[in-house]
């Protein structure tokens, strides 16, 4: 009896203590369920679909209306908000040949707004028009997706389609009447439909008897019609995807919007700012995948915690508990994209490249194109091709591409490419790329980074510089080529830019550009000075408007912009 007693007594302690610690152990656990529910949260977040929100953006979207010099009649299409609060796009040929714009909207209280707008800049080969607000717009900057979408991704069109207009504005006999017409709130609601990518392709057509189009496009099934023109085409995180542009009459779901990407470029040359994301990961199929990941992790986590507090592992399961939590802190923001692109870009530094190669590097990310000076060199798609990039928008023998250490510039010629050939987004047949132009091969962009100088021409001869060339586009899409050259001999000279053939040596026909805009002045063993004459919409260099100051320039590579005409330095050695 005693030692059954004995017995029972030793197992009934045994019992008792290890309830008790299990009793603890137990109580650690509940206790570190918040922390494990703080682990689970971002999960479940991640794994909610995105899905297309109207609230997001509808107030980012215009009507703009167009008006003629003659004052006979008027059009409109549709906008939106890229920048800041007056940074307006819409199509070309929705403000082409007029002479006045206005940009109408839905305020706050629901009643319809014009405002006055300008042209800032155009493409007519891409059909893209950048116009400013004389007022702040409602609405915010809308992001651009600096990417091209899948196959069947849902898209959604938004814009004020004429179709759509269904009331019977009468008989309008005053221009209050008219004004009232304009500013009618029922025709400021954006019209709204939805469709999927059909297939992303690039037009090469004639848009007009006057223009052509080439551009990349995303063809769709979302339908639009006229007054559509120049709205965006949103994908399912908010993006614009494309701007509304034309449609087939001839057949059914075929509609076509000019791809984000080239008015990305279009920002970029024309140094405006703007919002882009570099992909877009909607949720979809992630709905149902997540949420399960999410109750495996959990249930993984919760098996794990057990068997450590079954080792005694309890102190150390919470320090990495505490140091996992630590390091997802929503107090540590993220790196911005923006960062990170910046990061990416200037991870190449040519000390590390041999003397006489130059670098091609490419704008988002991959493989960076070496090239040695002297060797023309055939860029193409093929494999035979002795650069290969692979981009279905190359084509297989696209470029041919030669490197001038000397002179440090990228000698270029297109050799009849499908997508074509562009040196800071203008197209060429042939070229030259010096060093931080932007390169693009169909689709492909990469920055041109020059090179060193080979040792043995550490010190070359220098060439006799006779003279400069300002060489360039202006916003209409005409080649604009002025050349500066000092007679043998001349010791100094000055040169008057401007679109006044009268007061001006070197003539841009732009309205952009004032009568005498500029003056070029030039001394013997200085080189070049720049001054602005008071023009109405000033000169920059490399970006930043010169004032009333007279400025310096390079001997090569500078870009100088003369209202809206932009337009790089070179010398001239012929």
């Amino acid at each position: 009896m005693s030692t059954g007693h004995a017995g029972t007594g030793h197992a009934g302690r045994g019992a008792t203590a290890s309830g008790t610690a299990l009793g603890r152990q137990t109580a650690s656990l509940i206790s570190l369920l918040p922390i494990l529910l703080a682990l689970i949260a971002p999960l479940l977040g991640a794994g909610i679909a995105r899905a297309f929100d109207v609230t997001e953006v509808e107030a980012s979207v215009y009507k703009v209306y167009a008006f003629p010099a003659n004052g006979k009649g008027y059009g409109f299409g549709s906008g939106f908000l890229v920048s800041g609060r007056r940074t307006v796009i819409t199509n070309f040929h929705v403000v082409d040949n007029n002479a006045e714009f206005r940009i109408a909207f839905r305020d706050k209280n629901r009643q319809g707004q014009l405002v006055p707008a300008r042209i800032v800049s155009t493409r007519p080969h891409l059909d893209i028009a950048v116009l400013e607000a004389e007022q702040d717009l409602p609405g915010k900057a809308l992001t651009i997706a600096d990417y091209e979408p899948e196959k069947l991704v849902n898209v959604v069109t938004m814009g004020f389609p004429g179709a759509a207009e269904i009331r019977d504005p009468g008989q309008i006999r005053t221009r209050q009447e008219f004004e009232a017409l304009l500013r009618d709130p029922t025709n400021l609601d954006a019209t709204m439909t939805s469709g999927v990518v059909s297939r992303m392709n690039t037009a090469d057509m004639k848009s007009s008897e006057t223009r052509s189009l080439h551009a990349r496009t995303v063809q769709h099934n979302a339908q639009f019609s006229p007054g559509n023109s120049g709205g965006p085409l949103f994908d399912e995180c908010n993006a614009v995807v494309g701007i509304n542009t034309f449609l087939r009459k001839d057949a059914q779901g075929v509609f076509f919007s000019i791809h984000s990407g080239e008015l990305i470029r279009t920002l970029r040359e024309l140094g405006i700012p703007f919002q882009a994301i570099a992909q877009c990961t909607p949720g979809g199929s992630m709905n149902y995948t997540m949420p399960l990941m999410v109750v495996m992790s959990a249930t993984l986590a919760a098996a794990a915690l057990v068997l450590a507090l079954r080792a005694g592992s309890l102190q150390q399961v919470g320090a990495q508990i505490s140091r996992f939590t630590r390091a997802r802190s929503p107090s540590a923001a993220p790196t911005p994209l923006a960062n990170i692109m910046g990061n990416v870009m200037g991870s190449v530094q040519l000390a590390n490249v041999a003397p006489g190669i130059a670098v091609l590097q490419p704008i988002v990310g991959g493989r960076n194109i070496q090239l040695e000076s002297g060797k023309a060199l055939i860029l193409g798609r093929a494999k035979t091709s002795d650069l290969t990039i692979e981009n279905d928008t190359v084509s297989s023998r696209h470029a041919s591409v030669e490197f001038n250490s000397q002179a440090n510039q990228l000698q270029i010629s297109d050799l009849g490419s499908s997508n074509g050939t562009y040196i800071n987004g203008r197209m060429i047949s042939n070229g030259q790329a010096a060093p931080g132009d932007v390169v693009r091969f169909g689709k492909a962009e990469f920055k041109f980074l020059g090179g060193r100088p080979s040792a043995s021409a550490a010190e070359p001869a220098a060439a006799p510089v006779r003279g400069w060339m300002l060489s360039g586009f202006d916003p209409s899409g005409r080649a604009v080529q002025l050349e500066m050259r000092p007679a043998a001999g001349e010791t100094s000279r000055v040169w008057i830019i401007g679109r006044d053939k009268a007061r001006a040596q070197l003539v841009i026909d732009d309205s952009s550009v004032s009568g005498a805009h500029a003056e070029i002045a030039f001394v013997a063993g200085e080189g070049l000075t720049l001054r602005d004459l008071g023009s109405t919409n000033g000169t920059q260099v490399d970006g930043p408007g010169i004032g009333k100051q007279a400025v310096s320039l390079k001997e090569a590579g500078q870009e100088v912009m003369f209202g809206a005409a932009k337009l790089r330095l070179s010398r001239l050695i012929t």
